[in-house]
């Protein structure tokens, strides 16, 4: 959110401005969200304008073989990890596909303490070096998952080509 309203903090500005970022939950109506700032402000001399609706985000099936792909690259890495489909907190490019795909999967190969979440998109902002690495390998892998060319270690009993 960001806010803008005047050049100086001891003048009444003659305009003012805010960009509301909003997140929708996907079995949720943008117009919705729309209607609510409007009753929440409760003050007709504030218009609302917006660029755009909202896009929410469509829900994929977790039923596929893409999802057993990426189930599979994940558990190839995370290997102690229990994969779900859960519903990610952040606006993505992915929006722009979603008239041309069936099923659009968001994931970061990333592990985050809750010391980490503030430095999301803010000072300091950072990865680990073994997070590094692991992004590296599972794009990688996935590539390779999803081309046909699985390379599977011999010491490996769960990192097999989905079939």
């Amino acid at each position: 959110m960001s806010f803008n309203g005047g050049i100086k903090s001891n003048v009444i500005p003659i305009y003012a401005e805010a960009n509301i970022n909003h997140r929708i939950h996907p079995l949720q109506d943008p117009k919705e969200i729309l209607e609510f700032d409007d009753q929440t402000i409760g003050d007709s001399r504030v218009k609302i304008v917006s660029d755009e609706i909202p896009i929410r985000s469509p829900i994929s099936d977790y039923d596929t073989k893409a999802f057993k792909i990426i189930e599979a690259t994940i558990l190839g890495i995370f290997n102690e990890t229990i994969v779900v489909p859960a519903i990610l907190m952040a606006s993505t490019d992915s929006k722009h596909f979603s008239g041309i795909v069936d099923n659009i999967y968001r994931f970061s190969p990333l592990t985050m303490t809750v010391d980490d979440l503030p430095r999301v998109h803010g000072v300091n902002e950072r990865i680990s070096v073994a997070d590094f690495h692991n992004c590296i390998k599972f794009y990688y892998d996935l590539i390779e998952q999803v081309s046909g060319f699985v390379k599977v270690p011999k010491d490996s009993k769960r990192r097999e080509k989905i079939k």
